[in-house]
């Protein structure tokens, strides 16, 4: 698999992660997707060459397609690999699947990623441990006593 085929194979797994609809098509020299998320469209050509091309007016669906032009341009990420702008989702993304979350687990998780942004690698992963220790604790209490 060459780079072309790789970074269009990265693309097309982060927008499958992100739940968009999207569609794929050859285009000779290039591969293109075709993005939609809510009003925004936008749409990514990856050419033979490597060169990945966004086109789309300014949204937040071409922002997030942007940085992963960049983070694929400059790490070479693997399509496995969450990107770092994408852990600002998690929060959202958990109320998504569980909207009766615990608010505390939530702040706590919210917190974590703006330590672990900030470069206090400690202080993020106390937070993490602890909205974890308080997920533990609910499922715990939930549990048939004996």
């Amino acid at each position: 698999m060459g780079y072309a085929e790789e970074a269009f194979q990265q693309i097309k797994s982060f927008i499958e992660r992100q739940g968009w609809e999207f569609s794929d098509k050859d285009e000779g020299q290039s591969k293109r997707l075709d993005i939609r998320y809510g009003k925004s469209n936008c749409t990514v050509k990856v050419h033979s060459n490597g060169t990945i091309q966004v086109q789309g007016s300014e949204s937040k669906l071409k922002e997030n397609l942007d940085q992963l032009k960049l983070a694929i341009e400059q790490d070479g990420t693997l399509p496995t690999d969450i990107l770092p702008f994408e852990i600002e989702a998690f929060p959202d993304k958990l109320l998504k699947h569980i909207p009766s979350v615990d608010p505390i687990i939530v702040r706590f998780l919210r917190e974590s990623i703006q330590c672990f942004k900030a470069g206090s690698l400690l202080g993020a992963s106390f937070l993490l441990g602890a909205a974890s220790e308080k997920a533990i604790w609910l499922l715990i209490v939930l549990l048939p006593l004996p």
